[in-house]
């Protein structure tokens, strides 16, 4: 049996996907972008909630390469900006709310706001 090793494939700024279970002396340029392509066409949900991890678990699918079948286990990572952008996102809405019930000052609460928004923005610009 020819050994395979798990390719990681980054489709967008913060997702990659893995796939395993082609052998390495056929992974060419193109065939880890066409694996990848069929993979990331029938893989990513249309709906639900993105975290964080591994994105719907592991999976697995046949892959046609000439006349030789694949059967690859693969899965969506989503890397950190999602668990940023959620983190984030909660203190804003936090500061939002407690700006809106009088709880603390609106002026502040604009300036803190705006802190986390160009925080957030460093953070992925390193």
């Amino acid at each position: 049996m020819t050994t395979s090793e798990v390719i990681r494939e980054k489709i967008g700024e913060s997702v990659e996907l893995l796939i395993e279970g082609l052998p390495k002396a056929i992974v060419t340029p193109e065939i880890q972008a066409r694996a990848a392509m069929s993979l990331v066409k029938h893989g990513i949900p249309t709906a639900g909630v993105i975290s964080a991890g591994i994105l719907g678990g592991l999976k697995t699918a046949t892959l046609q390469i000439g006349s030789e079948l694949y059967q690859l286990k693969y899965s969506i990572k989503v890397l950190k900006v999602v668990t940023a952008l959620d983190i984030y996102s909660e203190a804003v809405q936090w500061i939002e709310f407690q700006k809106a019930s009088n709880r603390v000052d609106s002026e502040m609460a604009d300036q803190a706001i705006a802190h986390l928004r160009g925080e957030f923005e460093r953070e992925f610009r390193k």
